[in-house]
């Protein structure tokens, strides 16, 4: 890390060395100083990389006592209705002072599905399960996981403090700068450092929140009754008596509606045909037959 550390300051030192001679021929008087300053520079990654092993030393001993694990559950869970159990879940969230990460709901053959993703601080993470179980009828699947990523958050902060260190120290060179193109350059250098300062800080920061609060993710599953199947009724003779019976109820009705067709309709006809007949017959009776 020291040879890292000085391989960056010499480098940044010959870049303003050169561009300083490109711009302008300092004075005799000027150059002893310029000198001692680039020394003095080549000596202090020594000085930093003392305190850098110091802070990684103090970050290691309280990683030890708060380590930085990221916790996550699962439960599906058996429930008569979701409606009251996710008010319920609502009212766990606010005793501990979690907050809802997002839920989703939906309906399924006339029964209410729910799915809710909830953030839990660390600490209530195993009694807040305890809680969220004792809301439905029967816990039908669980899971939980955790991360241990304290490793990472410590190689993080070894980072930063480096970054930051030899920000402070770019800085020093901005201050000094003789020339704008120098003034440039070393700005320019500056502004990568930030931006990967704010990197590491914002991955810092995302660790910190995800070991702080943990993610339960709770899918309410409700009761639905299985339909009880249809028997198949055996052998009955009264229930066939009963079909003959019905069947000959309803011939009987079909006859009885034909004679009432007949008797309504045919009667008329039937009459007229028979005059018609009657009249026929007397006209050919009285009707004389010719003489051979």
């Amino acid at each position: 890390m020291r040879t890292k550390f000085t391989h960056r300051f010499l480098t940044l030192a010959l870049l303003l060395a050169a561009c300083s001679s490109a711009g302008q021929v300092k004075s005799d008087a000027e150059q002893p100083d310029s000198e001692r300053e680039m020394a003095a520079v080549s000596d202090e990654p020594g000085l930093i990389q003392s305190l850098v092993s110091e802070n990684q030393d103090i970050q290691a001993y309280n990683s030890e006592r708060n380590r930085l694990v990221i916790k996550d559950a699962s439960i599906d869970l058996l429930v008569k209705e979701a409606d009251p159990v996710i008010f319920q879940i609502n009212q766990i969230v606010a005793d501990y002072g979690g907050y809802i990460v997002g839920s989703d709901t939906w309906i399924e053959r006339e029964h209410k599905f729910a799915t809710m993703r909830l953030g839990i601080p660390a600490a209530a993470f195993e009694k807040s399960l305890n809680d969220l179980r004792s809301l439905g009828a029967q816990v039908l699947k669980e899971t939980a996981s955790g991360q241990d990523v304290t490793a990472e958050y410590v190689d993080l902060g070894s980072k930063l403090i480096n970054l930051e260190a030899t920000a402070a120290r770019v800085r020093q060179f901005l201050e000094r700068a003789n020339t704008v193109d120098e003034a440039l350059q070393v700005n320019q250098k500056l502004s990568e450092l930030e931006g990967q300062i704010e990197e590491v800080k914002g991955k810092m920061r995302f660790y910190e929140g995800r070991a702080a609060f943990s993610t339960v993710t709770i899918n309410l599953i409700p009761e639905i009754p299985n339909p009880v199947p249809e028997i198949a009724p055996g052998w009955n003779p009264g229930t066939t008596l009963n079909r003959a019976i019905s069947v000959l109820a309803d011939l009987g009705k079909v006859l009885l509606d034909v004679g009432i067709w007949l008797l309504v309709v045919g009667g008329p006809v039937g009459l007229i045909a028979v005059a018609m007949t009657w009249v026929a017959k007397r006209w050919l009776r009285r009707r004389p037959t010719s003489s051979l």
